[in-house]
């Protein structure tokens, strides 16, 4: 007997059926697809699962009233117009290379100690980068009930010290950018991982797009809205 041609709606179907078996044998087959869709984001969603037993977990705690002192030992100043008692008071340990820098006829009240290298227009730093003796002499300090440090700069250039040591108090608080590290990267490693599955929607059409097999496929007689819904129907079904 002769041979029937299929017309209409059933070639419609035979090519769509046609289309999603040969996206199975090519999903079972592609170490490719597999590598992008299941092992990459499995692996940096892992990543950042590790990193996130780093950080201590955090409990439920009752209401604070917001204070500097909740965040960490903090440096406070004063100054006044007469001495105040000495008992109090400690004066830190300073090293002869300190000394003998400031003890320089260079240094006046206006200008007490070495000046800090800050962002050129050839050169760009983040913090002022200060050399030894930057500030003047360490000054008398006392540690306080809260546990903070408090300063006496009575008879001194305020401005000048403030500017000059800031760069070194913020370089002692590095344990706290280590929790604000570990969350940059799990966030990036979760963006990592939930790029990788829909990267993946396009990497088989990209592919039958440069092997020319979509391009033969047209020419063989599949239609070209066909091709595309029976592509987003497998997306859909396969990553609900």
């Amino acid at each position: 007997k002769g041979s029937r041609q299929v017309k209409g709606a059933a070639l419609i179907l035979k090519q769509f059926h046609a289309l999603l078996v040969k996206r199975f044998h090519h999903a079972t087959r592609s170490r490719k697809d597999f590598l992008a869709q299941i092992v990459l984001p499995a692996t940096f969603v892992l990543i950042s699962l590790i990193f996130t037993l780093i950080v201590p977990p955090f409990g439920e705690y009752p209401s604070l009233t917001l204070t500097p002192w909740m965040y960490g030992q903090q440096f406070t100043f004063f100054r006044t117009l007469c001495n105040t008692s000495a008992s109090e008071w400690e004066q830190a340990d300073v090293s002869p290379v300190v000394q003998n820098i400031l003890q320089s006829p260079e240094w006046n009240q206006r200008n007490p100690s070495p000046s800090c290298q800050c962002s050129t227009g050839k050169k760009l730093t983040m913090m002022p980068i200060c050399p030894i003796g930057a500030g003047g002499l360490p000054p008398r300090q006392r540690v306080e009930a809260t546990g903070d440090i408090m300063l006496d700069l009575t008879n001194r250039n305020i401005s000048d010290y403030l500017v000059k040591t800031y760069p070194s108090l913020i370089r002692t608080r590095q344990v706290g950018l280590l929790t604000t590290s570990v969350d940059a990267v799990v966030a990036i490693c979760v963006i990592f991982a939930m790029s990788f599955i829909p990267a993946s929607f396009v990497l088989y059409l990209i592919q039958e797009r440069v092997t020319k097999a979509k391009h033969l496929q047209f020419v063989s007689g599949v239609n070209p809205l066909v091709y595309w819904v029976a592509n987003f129907f497998w997306d859909m079904v396969r990553f609900p």
